[in-house]
Formats: C-alpha cells, sequence, structure tokens
C-alpha cells in the first residue's frame, strides 16, 4: 500500500453500516478551536468597545449636568440695573400699586430677598443677583369684594403706564378656594404680581389673601446696606385688620 492509499485511508473508514463516515482530524479539530478563540476574542473585544462608549457617555452627561447645576459662564454679564435702581424701581412700584387701591388698605412688609448669581465651573460666581420684595395685605378682604380689588389694582396700572397687564384665573379648588394671579410690567421695567388666594367660594362670608410681588433678575451685586435692613421682614400689622368696605 503506497503513502497516498494510507491517506486516504487515515481520512476514510469505510464498512458496514459506516460508509462514508468522516474521521475527525487533528487538523479540523484545530480549524474548529482556533474559530471559537476568534469569536470569543470578537465578543470580548464588542463588550470592551460597548464599555468604553457607557464611560464615555456618562462622563458627557455629567459634564452636561455639572455644567448645567453650575451655571454657563457668558461673556456678556453686565447688569440691567445697579442694586439701588432695583430698590428704588420697587419702592416706586409696590407702594404705588398698593396705594392705588381705595379705600385705603393695610400691608405687611416682607423686606428684600436678594438670591446670589450662580456659580461657575471655574470657582467664580456671577455678579449678578435675582431680587424679589412683596406686599401681603393684613386687610381682611371678603372674596366678594376679589373683582373690585382686581379693578382697583389693573386700573391703576393702566392709568400710571405699567404695560402687558394680564388677569389670569386658576380655577375653583373645592378644598382651597380659587387663585388668580394679575401681572404687569412698570414703566421702569419692574415685574409686578399680584396673587390672589380665596379660601373657599366667592361669597363676602369668604376671605382673600392678598400678596403683591416685584421681582427683578440680572441686578448687580452689591452690599445689603445699598436694600436697608433685610432682615426687617414682617413690618407692618401682623394680625388680620376689620376694614368697612373690604372686610364685609
Amino acid at each position: 500500500m503506497g503513502m497516498a492509499e494510507t491517506a486516504e485511508t487515515a481520512a476514510t473508514a469505510e464498512g458496514p453500516g459506516t460508509a462514508d463516515a468522516t474521521v475527525t482530524t487533528p487538523a479540523a479539530t484545530n480549524g474548529r478551536a482556533g474559530g471559537l478563540a476568534l469569536r470569543i476574542v470578537r465578543v470580548v473585544l464588542g463588550a470592551l468597545l460597548a464599555s468604553m462608549l457607557l464611560v464615555m457617555a456618562l462622563i458627557m452627561g455629567f459634564g452636561v449636568w455639572l455644567n448645567h447645576e453650575l451655571g454657563e459662564k457668558t461673556a456678556d454679564e453686565r447688569p440691567l440695573m445697579t442694586a439701588a435702581e432695583c430698590r428704588d424701581r420697587f419702592e416706586r412700584a409696590l407702594t404705588g400699586t398698593v396705594n392705588g387701591i381705595t379705600p385705603a388698605v393695610r400691608y405687611r412688609d416682607s423686606g428684600y430677598l436678594v438670591l446670589p448669581g450662580a456659580h461657575y465651573m471655574d470657582g467664580t460666581r456671577s455678579p449678578l443677583t435675582s431680587v424679589s420684595r412683596s406686599l401681603r395685605l393684613t386687610t381682611t378682604v371678603a372674596a366678594g369684594r376679589h373683582p373690585a380689588l382686581a379693578a382697583a389694582i389693573t386700573d391703576y396700572w393702566a392709568r400710571n403706564g405699567y404695560r402687558d397687564i394680564q388677569s389670569q384665573e386658576f380655577g375653583h379648588r373645592p378644598s382651597a378656594g380659587y387663585r388668580t394671579e394679575h401681572t404687569a410690567t412698570s414703566p421702569e421695567g419692574v415685574r409686578l404680581t399680584v396673587r390672589v388666594e380665596d379660601s373657599g367660594s366667592a361669597t363676602l362670608s369668604q376671605t382673600t389673601e392678598v400678596e403683591i410681588t416685584a421681582e427683578q433678575d440680572g441686578v448687580e451685586h452689591a452690599a445689603d446696606s445699598v436694600y436697608g435692613n433685610r432682615g426687617n421682614r414682617g413690618s407692618g400689622p401682623a394680625t388680620p385688620v376689620d376694614d368697612p368696605y373690604w372686610s364685609h
């Protein structure tokens, strides 16, 4: 038997019940093992690539969150007004509005609330602040007097050059009455909001809470002394004041 015949016999064995049965050779086994190893390498590399992409996405997401939380520093941070201008404009807008209500009402002054500007990623802070101040009426206002109160306020605004005068009602809430808001911008750019909270149905037997708020962003940072005694919150009568007209 020659060498060719020996190789052919080693590759294929013929006999009863085993015709054409292929005998696995070491070369075939090694080929399959190599293919399996290649597939494992591909799976591992794919998993590593997916992990790297996930880490990059997390890093980018954290950067976006951090930038949002700390604020994005802009090149132009010129204030819209100084703290002294804000103080004086608030005074004119708030006292003008509350004094425009007739018959006269009593109120309680919240004082100034000054919120500092955003922190930046480089460790600095914006030089701009947000300022607000509120007057809460302590004169007891019957809910049935709300239309007259709203008319007194919006009429004053219209006569004195306020713009963007709007009124919005948020609907009746059985457990808490209803809320309306009246908003306008003063001739000097101060945004005013009058919030009216009725304790129940609009009848003379129910009362109304009224708060007049002035708000302004982009105010130049300044020492607290510019606003006076910011800690003097609640100036004015703390207890409800009865009025022959508004309270009945």
